[in-house]
């Protein structure tokens, strides 16, 4: 796997540091914040390809955090790391955003496996492109190539494309799928 590049938010320094060298160890670039204001600032300002995320962080909560993210538009994957561990805690990280949830005490092998399978699946949709096509009377030429993170910005009728969905893209149902008329048009 190429180099991984990660962000810890965790006020524990003595947690951080241990999870920093272990990540240094497995030849992984992990950057840490100690809250979660800090934390959210470097998420908006740099390129992570996962975020190790407490909940009880000074300044900001990790489900503050997580959900500003979010409604900013920021798909990075997002590993809730805490002592949190009925249920309804990890539904409430859940349904602010979170893509996993690993429980404190934790294996460092089994929180590099999560990060690096989260990872993955974010390159995976990133990098696979979709081609929106012009349709003229004459031929179809490629109008655009888009990655599935822009697919937000294009029109509903186009959007569907992204197979599967990524997180920009809901999945097509009845009510966003194009019309039958226009895919008949569209294979002209």
């Amino acid at each position: 796997m190429e180099n991984l590049q990660l962000l810890l938010v965790e006020d524990d320094l003595d947690l951080a540091k241990a999870i920093v060298d272990y990540l240094a160890l497995e030849d992984i670039q992990c950057d840490h914040a100690a809250n979660g204001l800090s934390g959210l600032n470097l998420i908006q300002q740099g390129q992570y390809d996962t975020v190790i995320l407490d909940l009880n962080l000074p300044k900001m909560n990790g489900l503050e955090v997580c959900a500003r993210l979010r409604e900013q538009g920021i798909d990075v994957p997002v590993l809730m790391l805490t002592a949190k561990d009925t249920l309804d805690d990890k539904l409430t990280g859940f349904s602010k955003g979170a893509d996993d949830y690993l429980v404190k005490p934790f294996a460092m092998e089994e929180l590099i496996i999560r990060a690096q399978v989260l990872s993955r699946r974010r390159r995976h949709c990133i990098t696979k492109r979709v081609a929106v096509a012009r349709v003229t009377a004459a031929t179809a030429t490629p109008a655009a190539t888009t990655s599935p993170s822009t697919c937000a910005s294009r029109s509903r009728a186009t959007r569907a494309g992204c197979r599967p969905p990524c997180r920009a893209c809901p999945p097509t149902t009845a009510a966003t799928a194009p019309s039958r008329a226009w895919r008949r048009s569209t294979r002209a």
